[in-house]
C-alpha cells in the first residue's frame, strides 16, 4: 500500500512540474501569470523530496549523493554571495532541486510497468503540447502568407529575414521546442509507426528548418550521425560504410561551417578588422558573454558569484563597457559549463560533472537494437547544443523537463534491468 501510494505521489509531483514547465511557453502567450503554478509545483515537489528521502534513506544517500553535493553548491553560492542574491537566486536554486529530486533522482524500488507508463503518458503529453505549438505557427504562417487570414497579435512572429518563430516567439526556441517534437515522435513511430506521429515528425522538422536556429540545425546532422553509428539507423551498413559516412559528413560540415564564416565574416570586416569582434558578431555576441562570465568565475573561482547573480555581480566587479552591465538584467551565458563556473564555481561544477559521469557510465551498455537509444541521441543532441545555449540548467522550460526525466528514467530502468540478470 505504502509503495503504491508513493509512486501515485511521484506521479502528481512530475505531472504538476510537467505542467509548470509548459506554461512558461504556452501561458506566456496570453500574459498570464504561472507563479502560482510553480509555486504549488514547489510545495508539492518539497513534499515528495522529503517524502522520497525518508523512504529509504541509505539507498538515496548510496545512489545520490552527487546531486547532494551539487545541490549543496547551489545552496552555498547564494549564501556567500549575499549581497547580491535576492529572492530570485532562491527561486533559481528551486528550480534546480525540483528537477533533480522530482524529475532526475529515482532511488526507490518501482515496478518496471508502472514506470514505463508513466513515462509514456509525459513523454505523448509533450510531443501534443509541442505539435500544437508548431502546427499552429506553421498555420497561420500560411494563412498570412496567402493573405487569407493575418493574426495580429504581438505574441506571434511571422518569417521574417530567414526566421519564424510563429507561436513561440523566438526562433531559438522554435528550434529547440521542434527538435523534442520530432525526436520523441521518431522513439515512439520507431516502435509502433502510427501515421500521426508520423505527421508530427514531418511538422517538428519544417518547424526546424524554418526557426533559423544556427544551433538546432548543427544538432539535428549530429543527432543523425550518432544514431546511424549506433546502428538505430541504416541498420544495414557494415561498420566501414558507417565510419566512411561519418568522416565525409564531418568534413562536409567543417567545410560548410568554413564557408559561411568566411562570407559572414568579410561582411563584418568591413565595420571591425578585430578578429575577436568578428567572430563574437558570427556568434552572436557570444564571446562576449563567454570572456566576461568567466572573468566574474576567476573573481570567485570556488563558490562563484551565486545562482541569478550574474547583472548584479557585473555592476560591482565588470568595466563599464560590459555587455552584462549594458544590457539590464541579463543573465544569460549561453553555454551551460560557463553557466555553472560563474554561478557555482568549482565545486558546483566538480558535482555536475559527478552527476555526469554516473549518468554517462550507467547508459554506456544500452543494447544497440534498443529503441532507447534515441532517447539517449536526443540527450546528446541537447547536450551539444547547450554549448551555445542554455537550455539543460538555470532555467524552468520543457527541455530541462525533458532532459533530466529522460536520464533519470533510463537509469533506473538499466539499473532494475541489471539487477534482474543478476
Amino acid at each position: 500500500m505504502g509503495e503504491k501510494l508513493f509512486t501515485s505521489y511521484r506521479f502528481i509531483a512530475r505531472f504538476f512540474l510537467l505542467l509548470s514547465s509548459i506554461s512558461a511557453m504556452i501561458l506566456q502567450m496570453w500574459n498570464v501569470d504561472g507563479s502560482k503554478l510553480f509555486y504549488l509545483s514547489v510545495l508539492i515537489a518539497v513534499i515528495y523530496a522529503v517524502w522520497m528521502i525518508l523512504y529509504d534513506i541509505q539507498s538515496f544517500i548510496h545512489c545520490c549523493w552527487p546531486e547532494l553535493l551539487f545541490s549543496l553548491a547551489c545552496f552555498f553560492s547564494i549564501i556567500t554571495n549575499q549581497s547580491w542574491s535576492d529572492e530570485y537566486s532562491y527561486i533559481r536554486l528551486a528550480e534546480v532541486l525540483m528537477y533533480l529530486f522530482v524529475a532526475l533522482i529515482n532511488p526507490g524500488k518501482s515496478k518496471l510497468t508502472a514506470l514505463t507508463k508513466e513515462k509514456d503518458f509525459m513523454l505523448y503529453f509533450i510531443i501534443i503540447a509541442t505539435f500544437a505549438m508548431s502546427a499552429g505557427s506553421l498555420l497561420f504562417q500560411i494563412l498570412h502568407s496567402m493573405r487569407i487570414f493575418t493574426l495580429t497579435w504581438e505574441k506571434i512572429t511571422y518569417f521574417s529575414n530567414g526566421i519564424l518563430a510563429g507561436l513561440y516567439n523566438n526562433g531559438n526556441q522554435a528550434g529547440i521546442y521542434g527538435f523534442l517534437g520530432f525526436m520523441l515522435s521518431y522513439y515512439y513511430w520507431v516502435q509502433n509507426k502510427d501515421w500521426k506521429l508520423f505527421i508530427s515528425m514531418i511538422v517538428q522538422f519544417v518547424m526546424i528548418m524554418l526557426s533559423g536556429s544556427r544551433t538546432m540545425l548543427i544538432v539535428l546532422p549530429i543527432v543523425a550521425l550518432i544514431l546511424m553509428h549506433q546502428g538505430v539507423i541504416f541498420q544495414k551498413l557494415t561498420k566501414k560504410q558507417r565510419f566512411l559516412i561519418e568522416i565525409f559528413a564531418i568534413v562536409g560540415g567543417i567545410i560548410l561551417i568554413l564557408q559561411v564564416s568566411v562570407t559572414k565574416g568579410q561582411y563584418y570586416w568591413y565595420t571591425d578588422n578585430s578578429l575577436y569582434h568578428v567572430l563574437d558578431r558570427f556568434l552572436g555576441s557570444r564571446l562576449d558573454l563567454w570572456s566576461n562570465a568567466m572573468q566574474l568565475f576567476l573573481r570567485y573561482p570556488f563558490f562563484g558569484v551565486g545562482l541569478n547573480n550574474i547583472h548584479a555581480a557585473a555592476q560591482d566587479l565588470l568595466p563599464e563597457g560590459s555587455i552584462y552591465r549594458q544590457l539590464r538584467l541579463y543573465e544569460n551565458p549561453h553555454n551551460t559549463i560557463v553557466s555553472l563556473l560563474a554561478y557555482t564555481g568549482i565545486a558546483g561544477t566538480a558535482a555536475y560533472l559527478l552527476m555526469a559521469v554516473k549518468y554517462i557510465k550507467s547508459l554506456w551498455s544500452l543494447k544497440k537494437d534498443n529503441p532507447d537509444r534515441i532517447l539517449i541521441a536526443m540527450c546528446c543532441g541537447l547536450a551539444i547544443g547547450d554549448l551555445s545555449d542554455i537550455i539543460l540548467i538555470f532555467n524552468h522550460r520543457i527541455p530541462v523537463f525533458v532532459f533530466t526525466y529522460v536520464l533519470g528514467y533510463l537509469w533506473l530502468k538499466q539499473r532494475m534491468q541489471s539487477e534482474a540478470v543478476e
